[in-house]
């Protein structure tokens, strides 16, 4: 059985950092950018000096463990950016997780580089939209390939008692979302690592996106964005991977079968009879998992300031 972190920085992976750790001498906002990859090195050098010039205070650059032969050349024509080599495959939370530790910034934006980047990335305006947000994560707009908005805005929805996400588009400033699309966002680390960043124990990327934003927003934290802070899509648009299995039912047990009761969240013992007839354990093994996870949200019991259907009805009525 996979464990749960009950601090931020308990199952980080090892990793090979390449660069200079020092901040840029220009920067203007106290915002590093984490890039993420996936588009095999096409546009990294064009998207890296198009970074350098907008007055970030350091650039990290998560590498692909097994696909990273040019890494050395990069590392010589970019000495400020700081390439990290993760030893193994791992979860894009757990990149993000990675990247937050290193970052020296009070925030951090994660990209992919298959966006395309035009100056400047952040202005004055977007930095005071931010800051005033108080948000844990505050998100941008995408267009696709086509010029066409992507919606991005996601809202919890519940009907007969069955939990689903319904995707819109922003329509103004400093609207709320469930979470950041594409895991795309500017996050406030202190924040971040208050409620223990993404659960490297969940794998799934969908999910584990869920549980972090879900968790985030029933402990008291929001997710927020604007219509001024954009990026477009070299290509289409990812397609989430919403596969219900092992990681749906952590994320479940954790954060849609939370009751509240006073000050104090729980996990009831008949949420058992469900988990078990849906999910793909048998018997014993459900039972350790169930027995594990009520510990851990007792253990936390007094993070969780609302429960999944308030929250929706409370969303839904604005």
């Amino acid at each position: 059985m996979n464990t749960i972190s009950s601090t931020f920085d308990e199952n980080l992976c090892d990793y090979t950092i390449l660069g200079s750790e020092k901040c840029i001498e220009d920067s203007k906002y106290p915002i590093s950018v984490l890039i993420l990859n996936r588009n095999s090195g096409n546009f990294k050098e064009q998207n890296l000096e198009l970074l350098l010039k907008n007055g970030f205070e350091s650039i990290i650059s998560l590498e692909n463990p097994t696909d990273n032969y040019k890494i050395d050349g990069y590392a010589k024509k970019f000495p400020q950016v700081r390439f990290i080599l993760p030893k193994k495959n791992v979860s894009t939370g757990e990149l993000i997780n990675l990247g937050i530790s290193v970052c020296k910034s009070h925030y951090l934006l994660v990209i992919w580089d298959d966006y395309v980047i035009k100056n400047p990335i952040i202005t004055d305006a977007i930095m005071s939209k931010i800051v005033e947000s108080g948000s844990i994560c505050y998100v941008p707009i995408f267009t696709n390939a086509s010029f066409q908005q992507v919606s991005v805005r996601m809202e919890p929805h519940i009907e007969h008692f069955n939990f689903s996400v319904i995707p819109r588009t922003f329509a103004y400033d400093n609207s709320k979302t469930l979470y950041p699309f594409d895991f795309a966002g500017v996050y406030e680390k202190e924040r971040f690592m208050s409620v223990g960043g993404f659960d490297c124990s969940i794998t799934s990327d969908y999910w584990q996106l869920l549980d972090f934003s879900i968790r985030s927003w029933l402990w008291g934290e929001k997710i927020m964005g604007s219509t001024l802070f954009r990026f477009s899509y070299q290509n289409n648009e990812p397609i989430s991977d919403m596969t219900i299995d092992n990681s749906y039912f952590r994320f479940f047990l954790k954060n849609i079968a939370i009751k509240i009761k006073v000050d104090y969240a729980y996990l009831p013992v008949r949420t058992f009879i469900t988990f078990h007839r849906n999910s793909n354990y048998s018997f014993e093994p459900a039972l350790k998992e169930f027995r594990y996870i009520r510990k851990w949200v007792s253990k936390n019991k007094f993070r969780y300031k609302t429960e999944i259907k308030k929250l929706t009805d409370e969303w839904e009525s604005k």
